[in-house]
C-alpha cells in the first residue's frame, strides 16, 4: 500500500529528526583511515582533479609503488566527495561527512517507502525504518567517510527497486532505474546483484502489492543490460580483470565455504547485539565442519531455509528479506583477505534492509486478531520507546569514537588484540601530534608482537627521524627493505636516512636503486639535485631538476632551485672531487661487471658520474657496461658525453664511431670482438683517461 503525502511527511520529518540526533555530531569529526590516505596521497582528488583518472583508474590506484599490485576495488564515486571538497570547500571534512547523513537519511526513507508498499501498516514500517535510521551496528557507515560507497550503493539499489515496484512499467521508470544502477555499481560492487534482488522481488513480494495482476515490468531487465555492459567495459579495462587475484586468499573452494558459513553468527551478533563496536574485528579460519562458528551459521542457514518455506506464500515480505538478506551478505562472505580483518561492521548496512523487511512480514502477524491488536501496538510502542532512545545514546557515543584518527585508533587497540595496521597507524599518528616518542613506545610494542609487519617498521623509521634520531631511523627502514624490498617509500626514507647519516655514496646508490625500479619517482629526483648542488655538481643538479620539471611541471621547489642554480650558471663550486676516489668507484664497477653482476656495476658508475661530473671515465665505463648488456642506446648516450668531457681521447672517440655504426645495424649483436667498417668497439675496461 501506498504512503498518504501526510504518512510520507511525517516520515520525511521523523527519520531526519532520528538522522540528526544519532550522527549530527559526526559534521565535527575529520578524515579518518582511508580518507586521510587518499586526501594525503591521491593526487586525482587533488585540484586540479583528475576526473578521467578516477573513472578510469583502480581505487588504489594510488599505490604506484608496487609494480604488478593486485587491484580489486573499481569504485569511482567513492573518490568523488573527497575531490569536491577539495576542489571547492578547502578539504574540509563537513561537507564530506553532511553527503553521508543524507545518503544515510535517503536510504531510510527508501526503506519506509518499500516497507510501506508491503505492508497496511504505516506504524510499523515507520518503527522498522527508524530502526534502521539509528541501529549502531550501522554507524560505522555513516560515520566513515569511505563508506559513502556502500550508503550510495545501498541508496541506489533501493531507488532501483522503488522504480521496479511501480504500478506501470514506462520507458521514463526503465532508464531511471538502468542510471541508479549504473551509479550502485560505480560505488561499491554489491551494485551487482541488484538485478537479482530484482528477481527475488518479482517471485515472493510483487504479489503483497495491491494490483495483483500487474504484470512483471521485464522492461527493466533488459534497460539495465546497457548499464551493465558499461560498467563492466570500464572496471575490466581500469582492473586488467574482472577480479583479478581472487585466489590470493590461499583458500581451497571448501575452506572458502566453510568460512563463508562460520562469519554468519558474525552478522547476526553484530546485528542483534550491536553494544560492542569495533572498527577491526580479528579473524581466525574456521577449523572445519566441526568448528562451532560453522556448525551454528549452518542451524542459521537452515532456520531461514524453513522460515522462508513456511512465509513464501502467505508472508511474502518475510520471504523477499530473506533473499535479499542471504543474497547482499553473501559476497561479503568471501574471504579475500584472511590476513586483514574479514568481518567490518559496515558489510551489515545493505543485509540488514533484508532482516527488516524479513521482521516487517512476522510483524504482520501479530495483527488480524483484534483482541490482540491493541497489545500489538503497546508492544511496539514500548519497544520503540525503550530501543530507538538506546540506539541514538550508542551512536552519539560511537560518534565520539570516530572523530579523530586517534580516537577511533585508540579505541579500536583496547578490542582488538591483533589489529597490526590499526596499531601502526595509530603509532604514526603521534608524527602529526608532535609526540614521536610516544608513537615509537607504540611502534616497538607492535613490532615485539609482529615482527613480519614490514609497514610497521618502515613507520617506526619515520617516528625516529621526527625524533632526530637517524642512525636508529636507518636500521629500521633497512629492516623495512629487507622484509618487503623495493618498495618506493621505503627505498625513499632510506636514502634521506642515510644522506641524514653523513652516508651520502649510500644514499646516491639508494636512490638510483630506487629510479631504476620506479623511473616515475619525483621527490628522489629534489633529493639528488641537492646531493649533486651541495657537492658542487651543479651539471648533474640542473639536468635531473629539469627532467623532475618534464615529470611534474607545478612543482615549484625544483624551479626555485633551478633558477638558483641557472643563476649560478656551471661554475664549479670547491674544490674537484677526489681523482682516487672516482677510480676507486670505477674500479669496484669493473670487478661486479666482471664478476657479471652488470646491475651492480651501473649503480656504481652512476654513483661515481654523480660524485665527479667533470670525469668522462664513469660515462666511458657506462658505455661498455651498457654495450655489452646490448643496450646500444644507453651505451651512445654515455659514450658521447665522455667525448664531451675529453674530446681528445681517441679510444672515446673510436669507440663512439662504432656504437654510432651499432646503432645503425652494421655490427650486428655486440661483442668482445665486434667489428664495423668504422673500427671496433673497445668493451675493455681500462683505468685511463
Amino acid at each position: 500500500m501506498r504512503a498518504t503525502p501526510g504518512q510520507t511527511a511525517t516520515a520525511f520529518f521523523a527519520l531526519a529528526l532520528l538522522v540528526l540526533l544519532a550522527y549530527g555530531g559526526s559534521l565535527e569529526n575529520g578524515f579518518v583511515f582511508d580518507d586521510a590516505i587518499f586526501m594525503d596521497r591521491d593526487v586525482r582528488v587533488q585540484p586540479p582533479v583528475q576526473w578521467r583518472e578516477l573513472l578510469t583508474k583502480p581505487l588504489w590506484a594510488i599505490d604506484k609503488a608496487t609494480p604488478g599490485a593486485v587491484h580489486q576495488y573499481y569504485r569511482p564515486l567513492q573518490l568523488v566527495p573527497l575531490a569536491a571538497t577539495n576542489l571547492w570547500f578547502g578539504g574540509s571534512p563537513l561537507p564530506c561527512h553532511l553527503l553521508n547523513l543524507v545518503m544515510h537519511f535517503a536510504s531510510s526513507l527508501f526503506v519506509y517507502g518499500l516497507l510501506r508498499r508491503l505492508l497496511a501498516t504505516p506504524t510499523v514500517a515507520l518503527l522498522l525504518a527508524s530502526l534502521f535510521a539509528v541501529h549502531p551496528a550501522l554507524s560505522e557507515s555513516v560515520l566513515w567517510l569511505s563508506d559513502i560507497s556502500g550508503l550510495g550503493a545501498a541508496a541506489c539499489i533501493l531507488a532501483v527497486v522503488h522504480l521496479h515496484a511501480r504500478a506501470r512499467p514506462t520507458v521514463v521508470g526503465a532508464s531511471g532505474a538502468a542510471v541508479f544502477y549504473l551509479l550502485s555499481m560505480g560505488f561499491k560492487e554489491i551494485g551487482l546483484i541488484t538485478p537479482l534482488l530484482l528477481i527475488a522481488f518479482d517471485a515472493t513480494a510483487r504479489r503483497a502489492l495491491v494490483a495483483h495482476a500487474r504484470p512483471v515490468p521485464w522492461i527493466d531487465y533488459g534497460f539495465l543490460l546497457p548499464a551493465l555492459s558499461i560498467y563492466l567495459v570500464l572496471r575490466i579495462s581500469a582492473l586488467g580483470g574482472f577480479l583479478p587475484g581472487a585466489d590470493l586468499s590461499g583458500m581451497s573452494l571448501g575452506d572458502l565455504a566453510i568460512n563463508a558459513v562460520a562469519l554468519l553468527p558474525k552478522y547476526a551478533t553484530t546485528f542483534v547485539h550491536a553494544f560492542d563496536l569495533n572498527m577491526y574485528h580479528d579473524f581466525t579460519v574456521a577449523s572445519g565442519l566441526d568448528d562451532p562458528r560453522f556448525q551454528t551459521g549452518a542451524l542459521m542457514i537452515l532456520v531461514a531455509v524453513l522460515i522462508f518455506l513456511g512465509t513464501v506464500r502467505d508472508r511474502p515480505a518475510t520471504a523477499f528479506g530473506i533473499l535479499w538478506a542471504g543474497m547482499t551478505a553473501a559476497p561479503f562472505l568471501f574471504v579475500r583477505w584472511p590476513w586483514l580483518n574479514v568481518f567490518a561492521e559496515r558489510y551489515v548496512y545493505v543485509p540488514s534492509i533484508g532482516i527488516l523487511l524479513a521482521c516487517s512480514g512476522l510483524l504482520q502477524m501479530l495483527e488480524p486478531p483484534k483482541i490482540l491488536k491493541r497489545g500489538a501496538r503497546m508492544l511496539l510502542g514500548l519497544t520503540a520507546a525503550v530501543l530507538i532512545p538506546l540506539f541514538v545514546w550508542i551512536d552519539r557515543d560511537r560518534t565520539i569514537d570516530w572523530r579523530t584518527e586517534k580516537t577511533i585508533y585508540g579505541k579500536t587497540v583496547t578490542q582488538s588484540a591483533g589489529a597490526a595496521p590499526i596499531r601502526n597507524n595509530l603509532a604514526i599518528s603521534h608524527l602529526d601530534g608532535g609526540e614521536p616518542q610516544k608513537g615509537i613506545r607504540l611502534q616497538l610494542e607492535l613490532l615485539a608482537k609482529n615482527p613480519s609487519f614490514p609497514k610497521a617498521w618502515h613507520n617506526l623509521g619515520l617516528l625516529y627521524l621526527a625524533s632526530e634520531r637517524p642512525h636508529d631511523a636507518l636500521g629500521a627502514f633497512k629492516e623495512a627493505d629487507r622484509r618487503e624490498p623495493g618498495q618506493s617509500a621505503t627505498l625513499l626514507n632510506l636514502g634521506y636516512a642515510y644522506d641524514l647519516s653523513g652516508q651520502r655514496e649510500n644514499a646516491v646508490t639508494t636512490y638510483f636503486r630506487l629510479l631504476e625500479r620506479h623511473p616515475g619517482a619525483t621527490a628522489v629526483r629534489y633529493n639528488l639535485a641537492v646531493i649533486a648542488y651541495e657537492t658542487g655538481q651543479l651539471g648533474n643538479a640542473s639536468e635531473i631538476l629539469k627532467e623532475l620539471i618534464r615529470l611534474a611541471p607545478k612543482d615549484q621547489p625544483a624551479r626555485e632551485m633551478l633558477g638558483k642554480l641557472d643563476s649560478l650558471g656551471r661554475t664549479p663550486i670547491g674544490d674537484p672531487p677526489s681523482s682516487s676516489a672516482t677510480h676507486r668507484r670505477c674500479r669496484e664497477a669493473r670487478s661486479a661487471a666482471e664478476q657479471g653482476h652488470t646491475r651492480d656495476a651501473t649503480a656504481k658508475l652512476r654513483m661515481a658520474a654523480w660524485f665527479d661530473e667533470r670525469s668522462s671515465l664513469p660515462h666511458h665505463y657506462l658505455a661498455n657496461v651498457y654495450y655489452l648488456t646490448d643496450r646500444i642506446d644507453l651505451a651512445l648516450r654515455h659514450q658521447r658525453k665522455a667525448v664531451e668531457l675529453a674530446p681528445d681521447n681517441e679510444l672515446y672517440r673510436q669507440n663512439l664511431a662504432a656504437l654510432d655504426s651499432a646503432k645503425l645495424g652494421k655490427l650486428g649483436m655486440p661483442g668482445m670482438a665486434g667489428k664495423a667498417a668504422a673500427g671496433s668497439f673497445d668493451s675493455s675496461l681500462v683505468l685511463k683517461e
